[in-house]
C-alpha cells in the first residue's frame, strides 16, 4: 500500500486542492483533503509543499495526519476480516479525522448550495432546490438510510426514484426534475472536492413531452373582448392576454415601462436568463399597454393562477380537456374543464402555438421568447402539425364513396374507361 498526494489541477494559475491517492489491493481511493495549495508552492517529486511556502509546517502536519489515518484504518480492516473498499476507508477516514467535519457533511452541504445560488437563482429555482431537501429528508427517515456522499449510488437512485413515484405520486417527469437537481448538486460539490463519488453521473433523468394545453385563436379572441366588471378579474384577464399575444413570462410583465418601448417594441432584460430580447408588439399587445399607459400592476403568481380560473369559468371555457402524464409503465389521464387548466404560463404557450400556427418561423420565435433549447419549441411544432391536420379533415370532411354502377344501369351513355370519359367531354 502506498499513499501520495496530488494537485488535482497541475497546471492551475490560482489555488488548486490537495488529494490523498491510496493504493492497495490493485485499487485506489481518491479522497479530498479539504486543502489547497497554488501549483508553484508544491513540489512535485515529494509530493509535498516547498519549504519555503509560508504554511509549509502545519500542511505537512496534516497530510502526514491523513496519510497515517487511512494506513490505520486499512491495517485494522485486515485485523478484523474486514473487505477493504473505497466506501469503508473513506468511513473510516471521515470517522476519525476533522477534515471531513460535520460542516462538510451531506445537508450541511445542501444547505450551502441553496445560500449560494440564491444570490444568481430565481425564487423559483430556490423553491425546488428546498422541496429536494425535504424530499430527501422524508426519504431519509420513511427508509431509514443514513444519507452521505458516499451513499448516493446506483442502489440510492433506484429507491429515491420509487419513493418519488409509489410514495409521493408523483409523475415521472416531477421526479425527473428532482433527480436531474439532485446531480446539479452532487456536481457542484464535487467541483469544490467534497467528495469524489461520480456515481450519480449514470442516474437517468430524461422527461418526456408532456401535453400542452393553450387557447385556441377563437378562444383568445373571445376572451380579449370579454367584458368583466370584478376590476380585479378585469385587471388579471388583460396582462393575460398581453402574454397571450407577447409570449412574455410572469416576472416580465411588472417589468414594462415606456422607457423600454422603441418603435412598436418592447426591449427587456430577462430575470431568468439575464439576457436582452426585442419583443415585437402587434396592435392587441399594444391596445393593451396602452390602456395601462406601460404600468400594469400585477397580483402574485399564485393569485393570478387562481383568478384566472374565476375567470375562465365566467368566459364558459368548458370544454374538456384530457392531458395525459405518465407515472412509471403507468398512463394517468386528467380530465378537467379547460378553465382549471389556466394558468399564466398557458398565456406563453399560446403565444408560441399560435404564432407557429400563423407561420413565424421556429428559429425567429425562439428569439421573440428568449428560448435556446429547440427541443423545448419541438413538442409545440408537434401541437401545430396536429392541428393542421385535424383542421384539414374538418374543413374536407369525408368522401363518400363512389356509387356502385351495377350492370343492368350499364348503356352506351355511360363512359366504361377514362377515355370513353374524355371522348364524352368533346
Amino acid at each position: 500500500m502506498t499513499a501520495k498526494f496530488y494537485l488535482r489541477d497541475k497546471n492551475a494559475k490560482g489555488l488548486t486542492s490537495i488529494s490523498l491517492y491510496f493504493q492497495y489491493n490493485n485499487n485506489r481511493l481518491v479522497y479530498p483533503t479539504k486543502q489547497k495549495i497554488k501549483p508553484s508552492n508544491w513540489n512535485f517529486s515529494k509530493c509535498r509543499s516547498k519549504s519555503s511556502y509560508a504554511g509549509a509546517t502545519e500542511l505537512t502536519t496534516l497530510l502526514e495526519k491523513i496519510e497515517n489515518l487511512v494506513k490505520e484504518g486499512y491495517r485494522k480492516g485486515l485485523i478484523a476480516n474486514k473487505t477493504i473498499t473505497n466506501e469503508y476507508l473513506r468511513a473510516y477516514l471521515n470517522e476519525h479525522s476533522t477534515i471531513n467535519s460535520k460542516a462538510n457533511s451531506f445537508f450541511n452541504s445542501l444547505d450551502e448550495f441553496i445560500a449560494t445560488n440564491k444570490i444568481t437563482k430565481q425564487p423559483n429555482t430556490i423553491k425546488k432546490y428546498h422541496t429536494l431537501k425535504k424530499h430527501l429528508l422524508n426519504f431519509e427517515r420513511s427508509k431509514r438510510k443514513s444519507l452521505t456522499f458516499d451513499t448516493i449510488n446506483l442502489k440510492f437512485y433506484d429507491a429515491f426514484l420509487s419513493y418519488l413515484l409509489d410514495d409521493l405520486k408523483h409523475v415521472n417527469n416531477t421526479a425527473s426534475k428532482y433527480i436531474t437537481t439532485l446531480k446539479t448538486f452532487m456536481t457542484w460539490t464535487l467541483e469544490r472536492d467534497y467528495h469524489n463519488n461520480t456515481e450519480y453521473q449514470k442516474f437517468s433523468a430524461k422527461e418526456k413531452s408532456a401535453d400542452i394545453t393553450y387557447l385556441t385563436d377563437e378562444q383568445l379572441t373571445y376572451l380579449n373582448n370579454l367584458k368583466i366588471e370584478n376590476p380585479s378579474l378585469a385587471l388579471v384577464k388583460d396582462y393575460f392576454c398581453l402574454a397571450c399575444f407577447t409570449g412574455m413570462r410572469f416576472s416580465e410583465i411588472e417589468e414594462v415601462e415606456k422607457g423600454l418601448l422603441r418603435t412598436d417594441s418592447l426591449f427587456l432584460t430577462a430575470k431568468k436568463t439575464k439576457e436582452k430580447r426585442e419583443i415585437p408588439l402587434n396592435d392587441y399587445a399594444k391596445q393593451l399597454l396602452e390602456k395601462y399607459d406601460y404600468n400594469i400592476k400585477i397580483y402574485t403568481n399564485a393569485t393570478t393562477n387562481r383568478l384566472l380560473k374565476k375567470i375562465g369559468r365566467l368566459a364558459n371555457f368548458n370544454v374538456e380537456v384530457i392531458l395525459k402524464k405518465y407515472r412509471g409503465a403507468d398512463t394517468i389521464e386528467i380530465r378537467k374543464p379547460l378553465s382549471e387548466h389556466l394558468t399564466f404560463h398557458l398565456g406563453r404557450r399560446t403565444f408560441i402555438t399560435l404564432s407557429l400556427e400563423k407561420g413565424i418561423r421556429p428559429e425567429v420565435l425562439m428569439e421573440i421568447v428568449g428560448q435556446k433549447d429547440y427541443k423545448t419549441m419541438k413538442k409545440y411544432i408537434k401541437i401545430t402539425q396536429t392541428v393542421k391536420k385535424t383542421e384539414v379533415n374538418k374543413a374536407w370532411g369525408k368522401t363518400e364513396k363512389p356509387k356502385r354502377i351495377i350492370k343492368e344501369d350499364l348503356s352506351d351513355d355511360v363512359p366504361r374507361t377514362f377515355s370513353d370519359w374524355l371522348k364524352s367531354k368533346k
